[in-house]
């Protein structure tokens, strides 16, 4: 019994490939099912990646919290892997990101802890307080007189909001985060800036859509064949679109038939080039 302990004990540091069974159910090889629990783990700003050294309450992954997570019975972690942190310049991809990513998701894989890729957002754009893409491409936008961002009114002006934010003369791009979080960050959504964002990251042949399908090709390409891989999450919570404009985008599938699913679709079809296996979410 003590052999046979020890034994299991070994072989529990590598995982099993997992993937979706013809009944939905998460399964390995073997057709066992496996079932998850786990957390996000999500750094907003650069360096976009958790500190990876002593344990600090807000902003560590390293390894006493993997630590942690293995005694306390979690086998997931939902990580940011942030655009802005992988494309520093148009078209170029920062694979020192990439490798301490990977790196980071095997520490969690010896410890048995499966990785969920998250393309995380929220509001996009710090611009617009907060994050999720590169801003040269909101700021390309905006310099751009016939683009759809710059026509739009001055943030935070739309549906919940009638004034714009004072100009800021020493961060002129980003408003101030203290004014940011007077209000829930939600209630940004409903600007007409970021809804005009959104709108763009959905229209086919946009720099910002082929930016966003080309960053996921880069992410496919260093997570290869990686099995502590649970999945690519796409897109965290994408918004509805320019709902300032059709307020209607609240009451009809627009949204997830014309805009999401082709948009994921696209994506899709250039990871499966990499890896024609990996789950895909959404």
């Amino acid at each position: 019994m003590t052999l046979f302990l020890f034994v299991a004990a070994v072989f529990a540091a590598f995982l099993d490939p997992v993937k979706i069974g013809p009944d939905g159910n998460f399964v390995d090889a073997l057709g066992r099912q496996h079932y998850f629990h786990g957390i996000n783990a999500v750094v907003k700003e650069h360096p976009w990646i958790p500190t990876r050294g002593a344990f600090t309450p807000q902003g560590s992954l390293g390894p006493e919290d993997i630590a942690n997570l293995k005694k306390w019975g979690f086998n997931a972690v939902r990580l940011g892997v942030m655009w802005p942190g992988v494309e520093t310049a148009p078209g170029v991809y920062n694979s020192t990101y990439l490798e301490e990513i990977t790196k980071l998701i095997n520490d969690l894989g010896d410890a048995g802890i499966y990785t969920l890729v998250d393309m995380h957002q929220d509001l996009l754009s710090r611009h617009y307080c907060g994050e999720g893409i590169p801003e040269f491409y909101v700021e390309n936008l905006l310099k751009d007189p016939n683009s759809l961002l710059s026509k739009g009114r001055k943030f935070p002006i739309g549906m919940s909001a009638w004034e714009a934010f004072p100009d800021n003369t020493t961060f002129p791009n980003f408003p101030p985060l203290e004014l940011c979080l007077q209000k829930p960050f939600a209630e940004y959504y409903l600007s007409e800036k970021v809804g005009r964002l959104f709108q763009t990251l959905y229209t086919p042949g946009t720099e910002l859509q082929k930016g966003f399908i080309a960053v996921w090709v880069e992410i496919a390409k260093a997570f290869k064949g990686n099995p502590n891989i649970l999945g690519f999450e796409l897109l965290n919570e994408p918004w509805y679109g320019d709902t300032v404009s059709n307020p209607l985008l609240f009451l009809e599938h627009t949204t997830d038939q014309d805009y999401l699913q082709p948009l994921y679709l696209a994506a899709t079809e250039q990871i499966r080039t990499i890896n024609p296996d990996v789950t895909i979410f959404f």
